[in-house]
């Protein structure tokens, strides 16, 4: 027999050693209870929030989060969770702190009953701050709330976000979409590692930035002093985004897709990947690929610059109406 093959032969039995020492170590505690295996035990605890408070804070581990109008006229926390995790809802310094601490043993973690959730009822349209830090869990942000700001970091989960805000909204999770649709804000940011971005129907006062690791992009229908966005690999389509300023797409690997889209000053980058597409008004050109082939509009002094570059890839650019 080879070499290879004996070390092969030798980490496969390993893993099998070290498989069924972690099952007789799960199973041991719960004498031997099948039946038990991925049950979870979930009980559901309800805290009134009595005391004034302008900011909210969230801070789980495993919960899914949903921020709702209150039905009742008062603020209320509501947590669906294993019984060995304990909730906590309570107001410090005008703000609403809401956070749970897991008791459990690492293998009663290992659970097919899913995760809780965190229903947060809120009484008022508007507040100064939302922040919520969550390990694993999504995030719903309604359109019934206004906020200061919003700021929002998940390591594995979803977030959507319909509600507005006067200051700056910044998104980030690192497995797992973001959606936001039909939103006001001075500024916004949003970054997924792996994940889709959707962007619908966004005003912002300031720049709007769409950045992803590996994963893709749609913007439609946004207006904005300043559009960016930085990826490297993933398609990333642009639709009727008007920037008022400067407009910069960066790409390591993918394609970048416009359709009547316009700013006053466009520069697009990709190094593997093609640049098609449509803008609203001319510009003074200069696209440049090694590969493939290149065809932009003549140039119009009137308008602003835009410069588009790709290594490998094609570029086609068109201005609307001519």
């Amino acid at each position: 027999m080879k070499t290879a093959a004996k070390v092969w032969l030798i980490v496969a039995a390993a893993l099998v050693v070290a498989g069924s020492v972690l099952f007789v170590v799960v199973m041991a505690p719960g004498h031997w209870d099948f039946k038990g295996l991925g049950e979870a035990y979930f009980v559901t605890t309800t805290i009134d929030v009595d005391a004034d408070f302008r900011e909210i804070l969230v801070e789980s581990d495993t919960e899914s989060v949903l921020i709702q109008p209150s039905p009742t006229g008062s603020a209320w926390v509501r947590f669906l969770e294993h019984d060995k995790v304990i909730p906590s809802a309570k107001v410090t310094d005008g703000r609403l702190v809401i956070t749970t601490d897991d008791t459990r043993k690492w293998y009663e973690r290992i659970t097919f009953s899913g995760s809780g959730t965190i229903l947060v009822y809120l009484p008022q349209t508007g507040y100064d701050r939302l922040t919520v830090k969550n390990s694993t869990g999504s995030l719903l942000i309604p359109r019934d709330f206004t906020f200061g700001s919003i700021d929002a970091e998940l390591a594995t989960g979803s977030i959507t976000c319909n509600a507005s805000a006067s200051g700056t909204v910044r998104l980030t999770t690192s497995t797992g979409r973001i959606m936001v649709e039909k939103v006001n804000a001075g500024e916004m940011e949003l970054t997924a590692s792996t994940g889709r971005i959707t962007v619908n129907a966004v005003r912002c006062e300031g720049a709007l930035t769409v950045n992803e690791t590996t994963g893709s992009a749609a913007v439609r229908d946004v207006v904005c002093a300043d559009f960016r966005s930085k990826g490297s690999t993933g398609t990333i389509m642009l639709e009727k985004v008007i920037a008022s300023g400067t407009f910069s797409v960066k790409r390591s690997t993918g394609s970048v897709r416009l359709e009547k889209c316009d700013a006053a000053e466009i520069e697009i980058e990709t190094n593997t990947g093609s640049v098609k597409g449509s803008l609203l008004s001319g510009k003074v050109f200069t696209a440049r690929s090694d590969t493939g082939r290149v065809r932009v509009p003549e140039s119009d002094a009137s308008g602003g610059s835009c410069r588009v570059t790709t290594n490998t890839g094609s570029i086609s650019i068109t201005v609307a109406g001519e």
